[in-house]
């Protein structure tokens, strides 16, 4: 019985003490911001395609938050928001003033893949609320409130650290040409 008893507290001690396989993290936090966003990509691509792109053309500020499960291979699925506000447009006595919220869908694969640094490529859908505000002589005299879809094409993302990392992804979209912040895996 002495014998059985110290026989399992060996295995025990020994199953406790060893590990097969290191645990990966498999959740992603992103905190981003973008000066340089814009969120109809769509209506960008009709306009240069038809060649009458406007002069009134401005980019939003852009702060998101993200997040990302890990799937077994490559692949990792997101979900992101997005609050976006800025300048549309300002003559001598009116402003037009847009504040928009973002939500979508991100599916990512990594190119590359290191304990301390990635190389990643992504695409986001989703939808767009917007709300603009027209301001005449310092008064806000029209308000607009309407929905579209939206996307961001990202081909190029590095993010470097390991559990805590630094984050910049160069694309167009929603999230803004250039899209930098800090990220948390757990």
């Amino acid at each position: 019985m002495k014998k059985r008893l110290l026989l399992i507290c060996y295995f025990i001690a020994i199953s406790t003490c060893s590990y097969a396989q290191t645990p990966e993290a498999v959740h992603e936090i992103q905190v981003g911001y973008s000066p340089l966003a814009r969120p109809l990509f769509y209506s960008d691509i009709t306009s240069l395609v038809s060649k009458s792109f406007r002069e009134d053309f401005h980019f939003s500020n852009s702060y998101q938050i993200s997040y990302r499960y890990k799937t077994p291979r490559k692949l990792t699925l997101g979900f992101s928001a997005s609050l976006l506000n800025g300048q549309l447009s300002k003559n001598q006595n009116i402003e037009l003033h847009h504040s928009s919220i973002v939500t979508a869908f991100e599916p990512r694969f990594s190119y590359l893949k290191k304990p301390a640094f990635e190389l990643y490529f992504f695409a986001g859908a989703g939808i767009i609320f917007h709300k603009n505000r027209t301001i005449m002589n310092g008064e806000s005299v029209a308000s607009q409130l309407y929905t579209d879809p939206t996307t961001q094409l990202t081909p190029i993302g590095i993010r470097a650290g390991k559990k805590i990392a630094a984050f910049v992804e160069i694309g167009y979209g929603y999230k803004g040409i250039a899209n930098l912040g800090l990220s948390s895996r757990f």
